[in-house]
């Protein structure tokens, strides 16, 4: 009971870290009470990416860590993610472009935690545990930002097939990931390409959040310039 205690509390902080990192650009703070369902959404999200992968195990009777089962595994979770931040969509306070990666960032952490939870208590606390707790939660994050922004600019702006696309990019990267730490494991030398993947993919999203964050200041001096102009008539 002390260890799945201690499994859950170290689990915690990599989880809060990101939340306050992400999270703190967000120039107008979302309802804590949604962010907390949403984060809830994504720790369900894994439960149900984790039967659904076992069900895909046996139909297909593909090896668990066969190259094809870690891209469909890696397909399943990105979708499964957005699901869990889409329930957002409808929601009054789903009012700014930057509260796509918000909640994609959140519905990641919730699938990360969860994820990272059920290793620990499977194979205890360990080197491993620590650095798959690092990685793994950040690059739930990471891969989840272009659906995120995708999600935001459909609802706002429009573009028929920019989520599908964005939703694919995620996938594929998520899949490429998985591929190198399936290799690394063979040979200590695909992590320098690992390293670089979460090189690339931590400076793509600073630039999803600068964008999106210039968009929205726009976004804010247009409807206020025209407020003034409607005041003035």
């Amino acid at each position: 009971m002390l260890e799945t205690l201690l499994i859950v509390a170290i689990n915690l902080i990599p989880v809060l870290f990101w939340f306050w990192w992400f999270e703190g650009r967000d120039p107008i703070p979302e309802p804590r009470a949604l962010l907390l369902r949403t984060f809830a959404y994504g720790a369900v999200g894994y439960v149900l990416a984790t039967l659904l992968e076992l069900d895909v195990l046996r139909l297909l009777g593909l090896p668990a860590a066969s190259i094809s089962m870690v891209l469909i595994i890696a397909a399943l979770e990105e979708a499964i993610k957005y699901l869990a931040a889409s329930t957002i969509l409808r929601h009054s306070d789903f009012d700014e472009l930057i509260d796509g990666l918000i909640y994609a960032t959140v519905a990641a952490l919730g699938f990360a935690f969860l994820e990272n939870v059920m290793y620990g208590i499977q194979y205890g606390l360990g080197s491993t545990f620590l650095l798959r707790g690092v990685l793994t939660t950040l690059a739930h994050v990471l891969f989840a930002a272009p659906w995120g922004v995708a999600m935001a600019v459909k609802k706002f702006i429009g573009g028929r097939y920019l989520l599908r696309s964005a939703l694919l990019l995620s996938m594929v990267l998520h899949g490429a990931f998985n591929f190198l730490l399936l290799e690394q494991q063979k040979n200590a030398w695909y992590l320098l390409p690992i390293l670089g993947l979460f090189a690339s993919m931590y400076l793509l999203t600073l630039n999803y959040y600068r964008t999106t964050l210039k968009r929205n200041r726009n976004r804010i001096h247009g409807g206020r310039m025209l407020e003034k102009g409607v005041k003035q008539l």
